[in-house]
């Protein structure tokens, strides 16, 4: 015979178990997937891009050198498995104004700096 008042008895340590393990796996789950979130930006070569999670949402950061690869950050991470939502907090890299440059020379040693 069904006897639905014990099964909620039962079903209450379960969901107790579950918050746990739910609460104490969380920052390494948020770890795993910052650190392939931020390998993927970097190996598609924006290095200059972060990752940072809020859960399972993560929010790309960075100074973007050209505005185009400010949509190619956010579909780089997007990409990664895991990740639900993105949401880009990008800037532009700002004009160098005045443009710097020189040059100074060590024997056969050349070191150029600059913007």
């Amino acid at each position: 015979m069904s006897q639905p008042k014990k099964w909620f008895m039962g079903l209450i340590p379960v969901a107790g178990l579950l918050l746990i393990a739910g609460f104490s796996r969380q920052g390494s789950v948020e770890a795993d997937l910052v650190a392939r979130g931020n390998a993927d930006l970097a190996a598609a070569g924006l290095g200059w891009a972060k990752v940072t999670l809020q859960g399972r949402d993560a929010v790309v950061t960075g100074e973007a050198p050209e505005p185009a690869l400010k949509v190619m950050a956010s579909t780089a991470a997007d990409r990664v498995l895991g990740i639900r939502n993105v949401s880009a907090n990008i800037t532009d890299m700002p004009e160098a104004k005045p443009y710097t440059f020189s040059a100074a020379r060590e024997g056969n040693k050349v070191t150029l700096t600059g913007f």
